[in-house]
């Protein structure tokens, strides 16, 4: 997720078409294509530019609106919604793309990964110039991991309810901490201290544990941008 603004202005974005196994994007303020994977424009006015990156979390409706009620919902205007024809062509249309998807992938710039199926789904960790990605696989067996990349203690849980994924750095005052799951909190081991799933204390201290951004996307995808990636098992 991106903050839709890049050199002081802000842009609204429509899908271009598709690159290196990825989305591309287009502006319809300058014209210029941005690639979704980095947030980097690789073509108009605003080449070079980045977008930045937002903090984001994809999961399940119901566990979010459980946690936020009175979030705000980001829909269509009606003057982009076009009707009920326009509504069920778009669905048509989406159902076709995860489809074929599904199936076959563009080309891209780089060999296919074999370390995975090409279109295993992994929640990906970019630290310091390091990327480790991790398969579903793993984190639906093991709900709390206690990993660590770019020498930075990570905790990584992933919640069944909502189907989500979400990265802390293990630390307190810079410290390495060890962490295990008691009523869906965090507790540190012989410690006394406690955070809930969204890393706020709850007992022994004030400090909140320092979220990671996690990319939930396909191993095909990912290994793309990420070749130098390690991959957890």
């Amino acid at each position: 997720m991106y903050a839709a603004r890049a050199s002081g202005r802000s842009l609204t974005f429509d899908v271009a078409g598709v690159w290196r196994k990825n989305m591309m994007m287009r502006d319809r303020e300058t014209g210029s294509i941005w690639q979704q994977a980095t947030g980097e424009a690789l073509a108009g006015p605003l080449r070079g530019s980045r977008l930045d990156v937002l903090p984001a979390e994809e999961g399940r409706w119901a566990a979010w609106r459980n946690e936020h009620p009175d979030t705000q919902v980001a829909v269509e205007p009606p003057e982009m919604a076009g009707g009920l024809c326009a509504f069920l062509r778009k669905r048509l249309v989406a159902a076709l793309l995860r489809s074929v998807t599904r199936r076959v992938a563009a080309p891209g710039l780089l060999p296919p990964d074999g370390r995975l199926r090409s279109h295993e789904e992994v929640a990906g960790i970019s630290l310091a110039g390091t990327a480790r990605a991790y398969p579903f696989t793993a984190l639906r067996q093991s709900p709390l991991l206690l990993d660590e990349a770019a020498g930075i203690p990570l905790v990584l849980r992933y919640d069944p309810s909502g189907d989500r994924v979400r990265a802390f750095r293990r630390q307190v005052s810079g410290q390495p901490i060890t962490l295990s799951l008691q009523g869906g909190n965090f507790i540190e081991a012989g410690g006394g201290r406690s955070w809930d799933p969204a890393g706020r204390p709850l007992s022994g201290t004030s400090e909140p544990l320092e979220a990671v951004p996690v990319v939930r996307e396909w191993w095909l995808g990912w290994s793309e941008f990420h070749p130098d990636t390690s991959v957890y098992e």
